[in-house]
């Protein structure tokens, strides 16, 4: 049994690495699209050169988190993880820049700030949430390791040094690697 909470102390592991890596990944390209943004410029800017920078989006492609999560939902997992989009700081931008051409005022910003910053959230909790999963079952599969090799010591009943010694080392080493997995992925 020892050997099968140790592979599954390295799937949690794998696991969580590669949501942690995918997380990267989505984060990074986040970060070069938002380069693209001249957010140093847009303060003196005109109105004119914020629309010529709008100008190649089409209105459909505004921010909804409602249509975002929709379509989201129907992509495949794989497709899901590496799509291309535009970086949400351009959505929330073009939603702002539509939102006070159509209206021409910026009553609504705080709104409409909220609501992505909202979305962002909710983007980014699915994530938090399976790192916490792993990260309890690394501890919890740990401890089970800690408790199936005192149960190695005791069981037999006439305690032998080398019994004591492997089910001591079992129990040691599963809790070791399972609060080290645990700590790394929180």
């Amino acid at each position: 049994l020892s050997a099968e909470i140790g592979y599954f102390l390295a799937l949690v592991f794998v696991l969580g690495i590669l949501f942690i890596a995918q997380q990267m990944l989505v984060l990074n390209r986040e970060a070069k699209d938002a380069q693209k943004i001249p957010i140093d410029k847009i303060g003196i800017m005109s109105y004119d050169d914020i629309e010529k920078m709008f100008t190649h989006v089409r209105e459909d492609d505004s921010f909804s988190a409602d249509k975002e999560q929709e379509e989201l939902q129907k992509l495949p997992l794989l497709k899901r993880i590496f799509r291309k989009k535009k970086a949400t700081a351009f959505q929330l931008a073009f939603s702002l820049f539509k939102e006070f051409k159509t209206r021409g005022s910026t009553a609504s910003f705080t709104e409409i700030t909220d609501s992505f910053i909202q979305y962002l959230k909710d983007m980014f909790n699915p994530f938090l949430t399976r790192l916490a999963f792993l990260s309890d079952t690394a501890g919890a599969l740990g401890l089970l390791g800690t408790v199936w090799g005192m149960f190695m010591v005791f069981y037999k009943g006439d305690v032998e040094q080398e019994d004591i010694l492997q089910g001591m080392g079992i129990a040691m080493a599963t809790t070791i690697i399972g609060l080290i997995i645990s700590i790394i992925l929180n």
